[in-house]
């Protein structure tokens, strides 16, 4: 990969901004990860207890008391 050589050094204002714009990609990045895995938990959460719902229902309704 071929790197560019700079005629001029940066200003830190521009470094900076280049920094500063790179961590906010990361954080609405790492952002957007995390919604997508909550997301996905809730999805589980809500499919086991509509599943022990119906075993609830089952237990009770076969009288199946331990």
């Amino acid at each position: 990969m071929e790197t560019q050589l700079l005629l001029f050094p940066l200003e830190k204002e521009f470094d900076l901004d280049e920094k500063l714009a790179k961590i906010e990609e990361k954080y609405n990045n790492l952002r957007k990860s995390q919604h997508a895995r909550i997301s996905g938990l809730n999805k589980e959460v809500k499919d086991l207890k509509s599943e022990l719902e119906f075993l609830k229902g089952k237990i009770c309704k076969e009288d199946l008391f331990l």
